[in-house]
């Protein structure tokens, strides 16, 4: 074999190196580029997670400020409800000395309602027995012919009473007759009950 020359040597040696150098740095970039298609991946990822923290950001200060509202209405409803509670209390405190007021007048209307009672009772008897004797025609004919009996006799009693009592016979309800007054000063009218049997 020929001599190679020193020289040669390093050419030979300076190329390998060269290739060497130009294998690692091929690796190198190429593991670069896996490694920026990464980053590129997790930059793509936490900008989408950003977004939705961004979103869900947006939406809590929405309803941050929905709920400050409802809190807002809320307060007004309970102080409302408060005043209205206030009043009802006034209320019920009128109402409960309404009620021991009306407690005090128990016993005197307990005595009215048996009075009232005694008189339901007596009206109805009574109309159980206008409604026994009324049953009939024959027994509605004797009631009222007797009622015209009884109007009769009023009429007369009325009568002689006026006439004993020397009362002018007048001028049936007229005041007044050709400007002229047809009473005497002095009336004296009086309404009795028609006797009941």
């Amino acid at each position: 074999m020929k001599k190679i020359e020193l020289g040669t040597y390093k050419k030979i040696l300076v190329f390998i190196l060269i290739l060497v150098t130009a294998a690692s740095l091929s690796r190198y970039i190429l593991g670069l580029n896996k490694q920026v298609k990464v980053l590129k991946n997790e930059k793509q990822n936490l900008l989408q997670e950003l977004k939705k923290e961004k979103k869900a950001k947006e939406r809590l200060i929405q309803d941050n400020l929905l709920l400050k509202k409802n809190l807002q209405a809320a307060q007004g409803e309970a102080a409302r409800l408060k005043e209205e509670a206030t009043q009802n209390l006034k209320v019920i405190e009128q109402l409960n000395a309404q009620l021991m007021a009306l407690k005090r007048e128990l016993p005197v209307s307990a005595e009215e309602k048996s009075g009232l009672e005694a008189k339901l009772n007596e009206l109805a008897r009574q109309k159980n027995e206008l409604r026994t004797r009324l049953d009939s025609i024959a027994q509605l004919k004797k009631v009222i012919q007797e009622l015209k009996r009884q109007m009769r006799k009023a009429a007369e009693e009325i009568m002689r009473k006026t006439e004993a009592a020397g009362a002018t016979e007048g001028n049936r309800g007229f005041l007044l007759r050709d400007g002229k007054l047809t009473i005497p000063a002095r009336l004296k009218v009086e309404v009795r009950p028609i006797p009941s049997k």
